[in-house]
């Protein structure tokens, strides 16, 4: 949800990132941390409180439309017991762009 936020490929490795879009990624997550602390009835907010099938930008949305552009969510798991990973290939752009 994070990478989403901010327009980046999930699989862009640090070392390819400006420190500006680390700076970006670091605040939203510490926003979206927090957002879910704040929650007690324990439902994930991450994105905005209210319905509950917009919390989740990306999520477990595989094969959804992405909110924002349309174009299909996909899903991936990279590496040895890798945990999936969603994204807009669209909104997100290529690792490493």
């Amino acid at each position: 949800e994070v990478c989403f936020a901010e327009r980046v490929h999930p699989f862009t490795p640090v070392a390819a990132l400006e420190d500006d879009v680390l700076l970006r990624l670091v605040r939203t997550a510490r926003r979206f941390l927090g957002m879910n602390v704040l929650e007690s009835s324990g439902a994930r907010m991450v994105t905005a409180p209210g319905d509950p099938s917009t919390r989740l930008r990306v999520y477990g949305r595989a094969g959804k439309p992405c909110p924002v552009c349309g174009a299909r969510i996909v899903v991936e798991r990279r590496g040895l017991d890798a945990r999936s990973t969603y994204f807009c290939s669209r909104c997100q752009g290529l690792a490493g762009d």
